[in-house]
């Protein structure tokens, strides 16, 4: 029979090592117990820790049963999670053998012209969809909205200003995307443009942590400038660029230690736009690079940092 058991110990810390002072956990039951569902999964208890990272109070979970712990500093910053089975006894040592922090996975990505679009096959509902816009603009040009044959609701996350009014850049997210095969698209305003489009697992529903943004003429180095220090570990920093040439087809190359994504043609062959990503081990300040193989008349640069579940 199922019984209710006293969760004991201390001395939580985070992956660093650093105590979990007045953090605390959230223990999610992953599975129904007892004859005729006792206690139904998904049942949520927090536990409060103290200033040395130790239980506070008395608290009871039901055993035997699986329970899905995430740790969580005093800010309410998620810093690891692990599954703990609990027994059948009076009492049980909570102490997660292994706790691992989640690490952003980019399940698949997909660009292309901004009124054809990005196509992502079968994307997941559990995931979220990471949107980079560039576009050249006309005389009183913008980009109005991204959207997808599903309805998903795209939502601005980052934008830039402009470089002398022609090289624009926005960064959207899907945080539940309804599953299915999605075509992206842009909506611009005298303005043509590019889509890169990325699909990933294990960011938080708002990942948005710090962010740094730069623009430049003639020049063959594109740098977005330092960001804050990132707040967790294993966040995914992304780099997105665009820049206007002198002649057609330019190329352009990612950042040291950054995976890149296939670069992307826009504006008459003289426009180039390239999104990289990485994962960030620890915390630390972060930006992102580009290299062209040209002096741009014009790039902006973003460098994002999205926070994991």
């Amino acid at each position: 029979m199922p019984q209710k058991v006293t969760i004991t110990d201390g001395g939580f810390q985070d992956i660093l090592g650093n105590k979990l002072a007045k953090g605390y956990l959230q223990a999610r039951l992953q599975q129904d117990v007892g004859l005729g569902v006792q206690v139904a999964a998904g049942r949520l208890n927090t536990i409060p820790l103290d200033v040395d990272g130790n239980v506070l109070g008395e608290i009871t979970l039901w055993g035997p049963a699986t329970y899905a712990v995430k740790a969580y500093d005093f800010r309410g910053q998620h810093v690891w999670t692990a599954n703990t089975n609990i027994p059948d006894a009076p009492t049980y040592s909570l102490t997660p053998s292994s706790p691992t922090p989640t690490v952003p996975t980019v399940v698949q990505s997909s660009s292309g012209d901004y009124s054809t679009g990005a196509v992502l096959p079968g994307i997941s509902s559990s995931n979220r969809l990471i949107v980079c816009v560039n576009w050249v603009t006309f005389i009183g040009g913008a980009v109005l909205s991204a959207q997808d044959n599903l309805g998903n609701v795209y939502e601005l996350l980052v934008t830039s200003g402009s470089v002398d009014g022609v090289i624009n850049q926005a960064i959207y997210i899907v945080k539940n995307p309804i599953a299915g095969d999605a075509t992206i698209t842009a909506s611009l305003l005298n303005a043509t443009g590019a889509i890169m489009a990325l699909e990933v697992s294990g960011l938080a529903v708002d990942p948005l942590d710090v962010a740094a943004a730069s623009q430049g003429t003639t020049s063959t180095s594109m740098d977005s400038g330092n960001t804050g220090s990132t707040t967790q570990v294993n966040e995914l920093v992304i780099g997105f660029g665009g820049s206007e040439g002198s002649e057609s087809n330019p190329e352009i190359s990612a950042g040291v230690g950054f995976t890149s994504l296939p670069p992307t043609n826009y504006g008459f062959g003289i426009n180039r736009g390239l999104t990289e990503y990485k994962i960030a081990g620890s915390l630390a300040v972060q930006s992102a690079q580009m290299t062209l193989d040209q002096p741009a008349v014009r790039w902006g640069m973003f460098c994002v940092a999205l926070k994991a579940i």
